[in-house]
Parts: structure tokens; sequence; C-alpha cells
């Protein structure tokens, strides 16, 4: 967790809980005594042909969009803590990794901290008072100093994490208090609900240090996505900008509606179980997901059961998620099924891009129905129910089914030979409702 993000949410926590709240005083910058040896311009570069890249990170999709200007399909919360801790950490990982290419006019980052030290409270009584009857002050402080952190930033850069600092402070005062946000469910500032807090710390890790890494401290590329930061920050009009990677979508089978719902919510609790504190979710112990759609054919929830285990030994738990826009929007686990947990911004995104579909079409271009017949004929545990040419009823197979299997059917029943094929479809009577659209084949390439 940040350091600015962590001197904004506990004073605030603080004063809200004594129903006094008062703004944090923001830090003033300080200028450097020294200048950085190679400058960098706040000023967009095009000097060279530039190249940005999110790949793999949580919010890569928002990361991208930031860099090529495409402000209005921004997901992220201008005014809320995900976004406020992306661009704080995006400005300390930066000026303490890349301290050569700060500007000369960067500035110093000061955070507000307690005046009181931190000391073990006297003996008390009765939990109220001391020795002496007087009331023992337990938490809050009597106020604050700022200091600095030895970590220098571009000072435009600075001004825009303190406009977002105190948006995102507005934002969890109304949160404490109670004013918007629905129980249970996704909040811009999650103060009120500690687990979407968690999610987000969890997700946000490293993320900012990883995308200066992958990109380059003076790259042209990062150096355009840093101007476009700062514009989106203060809610100017963006730059466009071109050399941005882009994730392309999965191409699917027509007709293919949901996605494989085991794995996809195998990867969004292994994902959130990063933020556990006793509880170790076992990988792949999703089962019975049932999933309700709305009138269109979209998911609108899902409910599985999952495998944990903690101080209590292994356990199984029940999971609903629910759906938004056609998209995870919430998790809810049997211990807290009031407390919506945010699922991973990574897995929406591949979600949206069809890389949890059951059938691809890569899939089917690689004939999956024949590959299917011929490893079962060849495989030794079967190979016994071959008949006299194997080879040769494999592609009487594939070429009968050419114009009667769908590319959806070609693949299930490929992949899923022994069980839905040779011990459905190819008996005198199976409860398959392909059955006796597909038999005739079968019968015909046996004799």
């Amino acid at each position: 967790m940040r350091v600015l993000a962590l001197c904004l949410v506990a004073p605030l926590a603080a004063s809200a809980a004594a129903q006094a709240p008062r703004p944090a005083a923001r830090p003033a910058p300080r200028s450097a005594a020294t200048s950085a040896t190679a400058p960098v311009s706040g000023k967009p570069s095009s000097a060279a042909a530039a190249h940005f890249t999110a790949a793999g990170l949580n919010n890569e999709d928002d990361l991208v969009r930031i860099y090529t200007g495409d402000f209005q399909s921004i997901k992220l919360d201008r005014g809320g803590t995900e976004f406020m801790m992306i661009i704080s950490g995006y400005m300390e990982d930066f000026g303490k990794d890349c301290k050569q290419y700060l500007p000369p006019n960067k500035v110093e980052i000061t955070v507000q901290v307690c005046n009181d030290a931190s000391v073990s409270p006297p003996y008390s009584p009765d939990g109220v008072h001391d020795i002496y009857g007087n009331p023992i002050r337990t938490s809050g402080c009597s106020g604050y100093h700022t200091e600095g952190t030895g970590i220098y930033a571009d000072p435009n850069l600075y001004s825009a994490v303190n406009d977002i600092s105190a948006k995102a402070q507005v934002g969890l005062l109304q949160s404490v208090l109670g004013i918007g946000g629905a129980k249970g469910g996704r909040i811009a500032n999650p103060l009120t609900n500690p687990g979407q807090l968690t999610d987000q710390i969890v997700a946000l890790q490293g993320e900012t240090k990883a995308l200066i890494q992958v990109n380059g401290c003076g790259s042209p590329g990062l150096k355009n996505f840093q101007s476009n930061l700062i514009r989106f920050a203060k809610g100017e009009a963006p730059m466009k900008y071109a050399g941005a990677v882009v994730s392309a979508p999965v191409a699917v089978l027509p007709g293919i509606r949901d996605a494989d719902f085991t794995r996809l919510l195998d990867d969004l609790v292994l994902d959130n179980s990063r933020g556990w504190m006793m509880n170790r979710y076992q990988p792949g112990s999703i089962s019975n997901p049932i999933v309700s759609h709305d009138p269109a054919g979209s998911p609108t929830r899902i409910m599985a059961r999952y495998t944990f285990s903690g101080p209590n030994g292994r356990q199984t738990g029940r999971l609903t998620v629910s759906f938004k826009d056609g998209v995870p929007d919430c998790l809810y686990f049997s211990d807290a099924p009031d407390s919506c947990r945010l699922p991973s911004q990574r897995i929406i995104s591949a979600y949206e891009k069809n890389a949890y579909a059951k059938y691809t079409a890569a899939q089917a271009r690689q004939n999956p129905f024949a590959d299917g017949c011929n490893a079962f004929m060849k495989n030794p545990r079967t190979s016994r129910y071959a008949p006299s040419d194997p080879e040769g009823y494999c592609q009487c197979l594939s070429a009968g089914y050419e114009k009667v299997m769908t590319p959806a059917e070609e693949v299930f029943y490929g992949q899923n030979f022994e069980a839905k094929f040779w011990r459905g479809i190819a008996q005198p009577r199976s409860d398959d409702p392909a059955w006796s659209r597909l038999n005739p084949v079968a019968v015909s390439c046996m004799q």
C-alpha cells in the first residue's frame, strides 16, 4: 500500500468516526535543491515512435485507454480510491525507480504524520480510565505535521495526485457517513467495506512498478502515458496517441453464448483469495455451477460450491457471482453473504474478450471430432472396441457429419468422444437430444 494512500485513509477514518470530519491539509510541494541528470518534461514525446503496453496488468484496458486518449471509455472512477492508488502509486514508483528522468523543478513528496508518538496504553482498571481516573484516548491524533519522504516527483503529476486525493477524501467521508452506496454492492470508495478495500490493494500491488519497468523510464510511450494520466486526473481533454499494444478478442464459434463458467469462477476465486487472511482456496474445486440468465440469454447470477482450508480444516463453501451489464460484478462468499468482494478487472477483461468461451474458432479449425475419434481408436484402453478399419471409420464419420453437426457439436463430441458419442450417439438408444439426428450416420459407418 502506498504511503500517500495510507496517510489519506488513516486520519480520515479517525476523524469520521468522531463525527467531526476535517479535510487533511494538502502536502505542500518543496522544491529540490538539485536537478536531475536526464530531465523529462511533462510534455508529450514526439521525437521517436511511441510504444506502450500494459499487457497482463489488472487495469490493462483502462491504462491503454488513458494512453490512447479514449477517456470516454474509461471505467475507473476519477474520484475513487482505486484511481487514487494507481496515480499515487505511479508517482511514487517513478520517483523511486526513475530518479534520473525527473525534471529539474522536481518537488519532494510530503506526507501528514501524527503528532503523537506511538506508545503503549497505560494500565486501565476499567478499560476507559487510567489509575488516576483520567480518560484514556484510545484513537485519533491531537494533530498532524508535514514530513518529507525523500521521494521526488514531477510537480504537474504531484498537483494532479493532490487533486485526486482531495476528491477521494470526499468520497471516503461519504462512505463512512453512509451517504451513497447500497449495502452489499460495489461502491466507488470502499472504506465501509474492508473486503473491497483489500481487493483493490491486492489487485494493484506491484502494478505501476511493472508498468514502468516494461515500458522504460524514459520511453516516449511512458511519457505520453504520464501526460494523459495528468489530463485525465484534472478532467482535461486528452491527447490522442498511437502505438499501444491492445489485446485482441478470441474468435468464437457462432451461436455459442455461454462461457466455461467453472473455469471463470475458479480464476475469480483464486485471484480474490490472494487477499484472504485465514482461509486458503483449493484451486480447481469449483463444482455444481448453476447459471441464471436474463431473457436475452446473458448470465445474471452463478451459484457454485468451492473448497477451502482454514483453522477448522478442509471445508466446503458456497459462492454467488452477480453480473452487471453482462460481466461479473460481485463475489459473495457464504461466510459473509452480504459482503460484495470485487472481481479482478483483468479476468473481467479476458471474459469480455471471449477468453472463457467453451469452444473457440481455432479449436474448430483443428477438426476436433476426427481427432477425438482417432485418439479413441488408438488408445490401448479402448482400441479393442475399434472396427476393422478404425481410420476409415473415423473418416466416414467426419465426412458424414460435415453438414449435419454444428461446429460446436464437432468440438463437443470430439472432446468427449467416448462418454458422449461412443456410449451415447453410437448406441441403439440414448437420451442425448441429438441422438435421432446423429445416430444414422454412426450406424451407416459401422456397416
